[in-house]
């Protein structure tokens, strides 16, 4: 507490001082000697780079930290992921600006991990699966690799806490948990990987007196670890923080590793691009942890609480469509020709979203500069160029008249905090002299030191269809309004949906984007008169992070069209599928040589686009895997095994480690080099997510060089409204 007052007391020195310095919040746990100075060469050496500015480092623990945010006492904030996470949910952080990189005997670190230990010589608690009703240590369930990260690998089992197995809670530092396993009030530990081999250095712990549960082995990291890798402790600003000044920042974080000065001082090898923490949001959202533990469940009982009147509603309804049909001569054909119209528009109105890109918008509300994406001007039937230069302008240029009002006082509701999001359906001029209907949404994401609106964000979705399907569907017949109502309500839920996605790839977005600034910032002001190799290597970085975030859009994007795509059931040979996939296969690459068996009668009762979907990556995999085994064979039959049919693609390639069987269908996860075997790590994901939805199951068996066998069943599929992931 003494530390946490100093820290406060240094915040409040610094609030509000005439020559003001810029302050960064940095996480501090109370078990820390001396934080401020700890943290104080990363202070000089941002006042160093950024002459026109001072910099000040005001070391807070977590609770400390949130209300400084939340009051906007400090500008910078560095802490470790999920309290980011916490904090960018809570009270607007930017996205990071770089992340830092530690490092163990000189070697850099940009992940690290958690691990699970238990005493050596504690019989039957020997995998994940043993920990069911035992007691587990750790810092505190807030704690990423102390907590989280161990926590989410026993939720992928079905081990829950307080359900499946009970927690200790030690608080810091982390050797109270080894202490805890050791003196067996405990029967296991998590603890941050590298705590371990930091003791034993010390001698303070014999390591032979621990055993690593689910232990994992990940190439060129150099500590025992229990769960995967998760990105290293981001830098961001605070909303009302200036831009110029964020940017300067960014670009002298990622200078400082080559201050070996500075970086040795505060014990760390430097900064480097900004990390893609959605796996840490992702696994917070899965195990319920703040701020995503507030939601709340949702029963029938709820429904008909709250759409009682709604309910009651179409009940009535129906009745009077069945009185009408009783009593009118042409009620029953009329009837079933406007079910079979409905059944129609809905279809209609699932490929809309099914097949929507949304176009997306940046906003300064101060200078009235705009950022379009491709497909805002594609909606309209232009390009960027055909509409440059850009601006607010660009916009009301293209609005109806008619509808710029509303959209403004709209805007006004949502400045003044009426509004919590704005949303606005308008028209647009095609550039075909046509009008198309848009739905603009968009929030404001921040504002001046002053209160005034700065920044806004949002999308445009093309709704033109769905507004002449509304109109179509008045036409029919005005009675069933009620039920127009209904099935516009689930429009709305399934843009609400695909508006979350459009915020995650906006949020995935500008984190690169960022280090794009960064870097051309670099080559701006120190390199502009010369290209030499340093400014060449700035230049092919920026390039990297660009492709990486096209690429991470556009597999994302893929997944989430399979997961959304409605069942078409039917009788489908997949023996004829998968032989004329490896046909395609053998033209495209005539000089590969491969055995092909495929068996006979391999039918099954599925959707045939997304079930051919399935095959072609499962068998593209086989083919890719054997491109360099002398007698490459591949095999696709079928075996019953306990009552149920399995379809196995087998191959004798490269094969795989058996230990990384359960991590292959994670989304963008990798076993080889991407200059060994290209590809983006999402196929096995869509595979898994196709057989799911067939309510199947899908696995690997392999070794190393003796090739891999995938497994998949197709059960009774599942026919409810599919996923939005």
């Amino acid at each position: 507490m003494r530390r946490l007052a100093t820290g406060l007391c240094l915040l409040t020195a610094a609030w509000p001082a005439a020559a003001e310095p810029v302050r960064i919040g940095v996480l501090a746990n109370r078990q820390t000697a001396h934080p401020e100075t700890k943290w104080q060469p990363l202070a000089a050496a941002l006042t160093r780079s950024v002459a026109e500015r001072e910099f000040a480092v005001v070391p807070l623990d977590e609770p400390a930290l949130e209300a400084a945010v939340a009051a906007r006492q400090v500008d910078f904030v560095l802490t470790h992921p999920a309290h980011y996470v916490l904090l960018a949910r809570r009270s607007g952080l930017s996205a990071p600006l770089a992340t830092l990189m530690s490092q163990y005997r000189g070697v850099a670190l940009h992940a690290y991990g958690g691990v699970i230990v238990a005493r050596a010589d504690r019989a039957g608690l020997d995998g994940l699966g043993d920990l069911r009703g035992r007691t587990v240590a750790s810092v505190g369930a807030q704690s990423l690799a102390g907590h989280l990260a161990q926590a989410g690998d026993l939720a992928a089992i079905g081990l829950r806490q307080p359900r499946d197995f009970r927690l200790l809670v030690t608080g810091y530092p982390q050797e109270r948990v080894v202490e805890a396993v050791l003196e067996g009030s405990a029967d296991a530990g998590f603890l941050l990987a590298g705590v371990m081999e930091e003791m034993a250095a010390d001698g303070r712990l014999d390591p032979a007196r621990l055993k690593v549960l689910n232990r994992q082995d990940l190439p060129a990291f150099p500590h025992a670890v229990s769960t995967r890798l998760y990105p290293g402790w981001p830098f961001a600003a605070l909303a009302h923080a200036p831009e110029d000044l964020s940017r300067k920042v960014a670009a002298a974080l990622l200078r400082l590793k080559d201050d070996g000065a500075a970086a040795k001082a505060l014990g760390i090898h430097g900064f480097t691009v900004p990390a893609n923490y959605g796996a840490v949001e992702a696994l917070m959202r899965e195990l319920r942890a703040p701020p995503f533990d507030a939601v709340p469940e949702f029963g029938w009982g709820d429904v008909w609480q709250r759409y009682r009147a709604w309910i009651a509603a179409l009940a009535a309804a129906g009745a009077l469509v069945l009185l009408l049909s009783f009593r009118l001569h042409r009620g029953k054909r009329r009837s079933e020709a406007q079910a079979r119209a409905l059944a129609d528009e809905r279809r209609r109105l699932d490929d809309i979203i099914e097949a929507t890109r949304a176009g997306t918008w940046e906003w300064n509300v101060q200078s009235g500069e705009t950022v379009f994406n491709a497909r805002w001007a594609e909606i309209v039937g232009y390009t960027l160029e055909e509409l440059a230069p850009l601006s607010i302008e660009t916009w009301a240029r293209l609005a109806h008249p008619d509808d710029l009002q509303r959209s403004n006082a709209l805007l006004a509701r949502h400045f003044a905090g009426e509004l919590d999001h704005y949303v606005c359906e308008s028209r647009m001029r095609h550039k075909g002299g046509h009008w198309v209907w848009v739905m603009d949404r968009g929030r404001l994401v921040s504002r001046t030191p002053d209160g005034k609106p700065l920044l806004m964000s949002g999308t445009h979705q093309d709704i033109t269809p769905r507004k002449q399907a509304d109109e179509e569907i008045v036409e029919l017949n005005r009675s069933l309004e009620k039920r127009v109502r209904l099935r516009t309500a689930e429009l709305e839920t399934a843009l609400h949906e695909l508006e979350d996605f459009s915020y995650a790839a906006s949020h995935d977005l500008r984190a690169p984007l960022r280090a794009v600034d960064g870097f051309a910032q670099i080559l701006g002001e120190e390199y502009a008169p010369r290209l030499d190799e340093i400014a060449q290597g700035y230049l092919e970085r920026i390039r990297h992070a660009s492709r990486h975030l096209s690429e991470v859009i556009d597999n994302l994007v893929g997944l989430i069209g399979v997961s959304r795509k409605p069942l078409a059931l039917e009788e489908v040979d997949l023996g004829a599928l998968a032989r004329g996939i490896l046909s395609e296969l053998q033209a495209r690459e005539p000089r590969a040589v491969a055995v092909v068996v495929v068996g006979d009668g391999l039918t099954a009762r599925a959707d045939a686009e997304l079930i051919e979907v399935a095959l072609r990556r499962l068998l593209h995999n086989a083919w890719k895997f054997t491109g360099q085994a002398p007698h490459a064979r591949i095999e696709f039959g079928a075996a019953e095994a306990n009552g149920e049919r399995i379809f196995s693609v087998a191959d004798n390639g490269a094969g795989f480690n058996p230990a990384y069987a359960s991590n292959l269908f994670r989304p963008f996860f990798r076993l080889h080099r991407p200059d060994e075997f290209p590809g983006a790590g999402i196929g096995l994901a869509i595979v898994q997510r196709i057989v799911r939805r067939h309510g199947g199951r899908v696995w690997a068996t392999a070794a190393p060089g003796r090739g891999a066998t995938f497994h998949f069943t197709l059960s009774t599929p599942v026919l409810h409204r599919p996923e939005m992931t």
